[in-house]
């Protein structure tokens, strides 16, 4: 069931049904971890160190669901981020789950670029709530400006635009050497070919179709986006 709405709503999922399972799947790689507090003959609390154990620099977030009444973070056992009481509920597991993933530290950018002015306020609203800092444009130019101005941490991209399109933004983006590799969701209302797929991809780059896609899908999408950019950063050795 917690699979099927995380699905929906834009998650990749990984389901497991054991110790060993869940210790094999967080060492290939998660963003977060939904862990039940008894698993497998397991208590959850007794889980956690050994998935820390695991890859202590990974610091991946950690969500127990658990059927007792503790709403409290500060109450939360060592190791884990979040906490969210069975019977599950969807609004609570998917806004438990948008806080463990949002960026810790400064906030993160996004900038919006989308001509219809409604449904790029609904978007960056999504975010807001979400303790991102979020910057509308509705044309190219705005796009163009903005890129420079607020220097986004990943960029929202509809295709069509008053005075040009978003094949023209990718293209500028391109020629600039502190954002060709700005992670990009593009948010068009057609199918894409896979030559405008190829013409559009800029760094980690993401499709969605806007009839087939909510708001709620796009900010899993982004928050996973956003941490994963983080973490390579992080990796990334300095001169």
């Amino acid at each position: 069931m917690i699979a099927a709405q995380l699905s929906r709503h834009g998650y990749n999922v990984v389901e497991t049904g054991n110790v060993d399972q869940t210790l094999a799947a967080a060492h290939a790689g998660v963003e977060a971890i939904l862990l039940d507090t008894t698993l497998d003959g397991m208590n959850g609390w007794e889980i956690l160190p050994l998935l820390r154990r695991l890859k202590p620099e990974a610091n991946t977030p950690v969500v127990l669901l658990s059927v007792a009444n503790q709403n409290s973070a500060s109450r939360l056992p060592d190791g884990a981020a979040g906490l969210v009481t069975k019977p599950v509920q969807e609004d609570a597991l998917l806004c438990e789950l948008a806080r463990v993933l949002s960026l810790p530290g400064e906030k993160a950018r996004i900038l919006i670029v989308e001509d219809d002015v409604d449904l790029a306020h609904v978007i960056g609203a999504v975010f807001t709530r979400d303790g991102i800092e979020v910057e509308l444009a509705h044309t190219r130019q705005a796009a163009l400006d903005a890129c420079f101005a607020f220097q986004p941490n990943l960029l929202v991209l509809d295709i069509g635009l008053p005075d040009g399109d978003g094949f023209n933004v990718v293209d500028w983006l391109r020629q600039q050497e502190s954002l060709s590799s700005l992670p990009l969701v593009v948010y068009s209302g057609r199918q894409l070919t896979a030559l405008e797929r190829t013409q559009l991809t800029l760094g980690p780059t993401h499709f969605l179709t806007k009839a087939r896609v909510q708001p709620q899908q796009l900010e899993a999408l982004v928050l996973t986006m956003l941490r994963s950019s983080r973490r390579m950063e992080e990796a990334t050795p300095t001169a």
